[in-house]
């Protein structure tokens, strides 16, 4: 046959048989077949009474593609993830069906690559990315209070830690004074925020004079 190309790791079977012949392969081989897995100039004297014929074949091994999309990766609402290897001389095939070195993905899932080579040798990757949600928060309403009044301002999420626009780090603040409130709690890998704002009315004055004696 034609000289013939491999992947690494796959046997090629070279068969010489022709009925009632010896044979001696370029190996020391002795039998109408061979498989060979490595790159090399195989050939093969055949003998059938009293002629010989001989053949030879060039058999190239060709490396597989690499291709490792690390590991599973977390990633939070919002964000995006560049995954894929750049590698020369290859076609991609991802499972969302793109067909470009890298993909962005933006929500969770499994994803996988399959590359080839013009030998049409493949190599494939998966990796999981999973989409971490934190949990709602909501500071309410904007609020308004009479001077002298204060009110708890409550961030809580289990696990989170916080930061204020008063530069507190504690779940829950308390105040009295007129003004624009975030917080910004990240639990795990992710972060939430909102923003309330506090209006502080003066206290109405009344004064009916003084007092006052009628016949």
């Amino acid at each position: 046959g034609p000289d013939a190309s491999i992947c690494a790791g796959a046997q090629l079977t070279l068969d010489a048989t022709v009925p009632g012949a010896t044979y001696l392969w370029s190996n020391g081989s002795v039998t109408p077949t061979i498989n060979v897995s490595t790159t090399g100039v195989y050939s093969v004297v055949v003998t059938q009474g009293s002629c010989t014929v001989t053949d030879a074949i060039n058999v190239n091994v060709v490396p597989i593609p690499v291709i490792n999309l690390g590991a599973d990766q977390s990633m939070c609402t919002g964000d995006a993830i560049t995954l894929g290897v750049i590698t020369p001389g290859v076609s991609y095939l991802w499972n969302t069906g793109a067909v470009t070195p890298t993909i962005n993905v933006t929500q969770g899932g499994t994803y996988s690559v399959a590359l080839t080579n013009g030998a049409g040798c493949s190599a494939s990757d998966a990796v999981n990315i999973i989409e971490a949600t934190p949990d709602a928060m909501n500071l309410g309403p904007d609020i308004t209070l009479c001077q002298g009044q204060s009110i708890q301002l409550n961030a809580t999420l289990p696990g989170a830690s916080y930061v204020w626009s008063t530069g507190a780090i504690t779940p829950t603040i308390t105040t009295g004074t007129s003004g624009t409130y975030w917080v910004q709690a990240t639990q795990g890998l992710c972060s939430v925020s909102d923003t309330v704002a506090v209006v502080v009315n003066a206290t109405p004055t009344v004064n009916l004079g003084s007092d006052l004696t009628l016949c």
